[in-house]
């Protein structure tokens, strides 16, 4: 084998590499904004959600006020395990 032959089929092995580093920052980079959508995802559930429960508790605190049902105190963790 010739050098010029060495170093004339080199250049495949320099696209592969080139075409892998490509493929790999374009994944990073698609994983990247998948996880972003995710939080952004959850982050607007857990705003939902505190919203609804502060609701409901607004709206227990006004029935109790007015005499529409009693709160009763919540239960010790070791009568619920019971």
């Amino acid at each position: 084998m010739l050098m010029a032959e060495i170093l004339g089929n080199s250049w495949i092995v320099v696209v592969a590499l080139i075409a892998c580093s490509a493929l790999a920052t374009l994944y990073t980079l698609a994983t990247a904004v998948r996880n972003q959508t995710y939080m952004h995802d959850l982050q607007v559930g857990v705003a939902k959600l505190q919203q609804q429960y502060q609701a409901r508790m607004r709206a227990m605190q006004e029935a109790a006020q007015t005499g529409e049902v009693e709160l009763l105190p919540a239960e010790p963790d070791d009568q619920k395990a019971a």
